[in-house]
């Protein structure tokens, strides 16, 4: 395992839920709005570095697909979507892991901590599972001690076990109790780019898309 891995995440992350003889833990992806490109680059095959690669394959969906991916779907001109994912600092979200789940043929389960929920997108034999707490994804995997390291992380898993869900939503509800989610509908934020101050994601989205700015900082 790539000693990089070790500064990508929390190794021995106090979140976790007993299963199958090991422990399903949260894996604490960097914030650096490619938290999702980092998370599901990790499910897929433990490889962090894949942010660029993974959000030219959003790029490709979106051009090759005009149809599914409109204007009105992605909530601007496709071009100007296109150029905005692409850049480093650009946020994902349910578009992305969508056409995730379709590109790599595998489910997608996403853990909302603030409301309970689990968006699945897909339907396939294998599934990888992401905790979502209102501004930031991790990725959930299943080790066989928490003092052991990465290179014995499991992150794929059969979609046959259905206990696992059970387990990953026992998760979400913990990080729930101790109030470890953002509120996306009324948290600050301050855009790095201009300065401007913002108020949920809504305004977060809507200055993206007017400025093209994408580097957006919470401010408490």
């Amino acid at each position: 395992m790539p000693s990089e891995l070790s500064s990508a995440f929390t190794m021995a992350s106090a979140e976790n839920v007993e299963f199958d003889g090991g422990y399903l833990v949260l894996r604490e992806m960097k914030d650096d709005n490619s938290c999702l490109f980092r998370s599901v680059g990790y499910a897929l095959n433990r490889n962090i570095d894949r942010s660029q690669e993974l959000r030219e394959v959003i790029a490709a969906s979106i051009l090759s697909d005009p149809i599914t991916y409109s204007d009105a779907i992605l909530g601007r001109p496709v071009d100007q979507y296109v150029n905005w994912i692409l850049k480093p600092n650009s946020w994902g979200g349910a578009i992305e892991l969508a056409i995730f789940s379709k590109h790599f043929e595998i489910e997608i389960d996403s853990f909302d901590v603030a409301n309970g929920r689990t968006d699945k997108f897909g339907q396939y034999d294998e599934r990888i599972l992401l905790m979502y707490t209102g501004i930031h994804y991790d990725v959930l995997a299943l080790t066989p001690a928490m003092e052991a390291s990465g290179e014995f992380d499991q992150t794929r898993f059969s979609t046959e076990n259905g206990r696992l869900l059970q387990a990953g939503s026992q998760l979400a509800n913990s990080l729930k109790k101790q109030r470890k989610y953002t509120d996306t509908s009324n948290f600050t934020l301050k855009c790095n780019d201009c300065g401007k101050g913002l108020i949920g994601e809504r305004d977060a989205t809507s200055h993206a898309s007017q400025s093209g700015h994408t580097h957006f900082v919470e401010y408490l």
